[in-house]
Parts: structure tokens; C-alpha cells; sequence
């Protein structure tokens, strides 16, 4: 789970995490990826959608 600031709006951050996140699923991992906005706003939404990820993968 990776939890995006403001920073990975920019391209070289964006680009770095693209490549990033191909890694890890190339490697039989998922990849959650949320803004720090939607973290705070949405916090039981985020944890929901964690959860659900966390039991599929059993």
C-alpha cells in the first residue's frame, strides 16, 4: 500500500512509481496506491478497500 503526497502529482514522481508498482505486481504483489487526500477524507473507505485486498489474497 502506498499512500501518494503531493509530490507523486509530479511527472518524474508519477513515472517512478509507475515503474514501481510494475516491480512489485511482476513479482505477485498488488499494489494499492491512495492520495493522502483521499486517505483523510475517506479513511474507512481506504481501510475497507485494504481489507477486502488483504482477504482476497488469502
Amino acid at each position: 500500500m502506498e499512500v501518494d503526497g503531493p509530490a507523486h502529482g509530479r511527472p518524474y514522481n508519477r513515472n517512478a512509481d509507475t515503474h514501481r508498482d510494475a516491480a512489485r505486481q511482476a513479482a505477485g504483489h498488488t499494489v494499492l496506491r491512495f492520495s493522502a487526500d483521499e486517505v483523510q477524507r475517506y479513511g474507512a473507505s481506504v481501510a475497507e478497500r485494504v481489507r477486502g485486498a488483504l482477504i482476497g489474497a488469502r
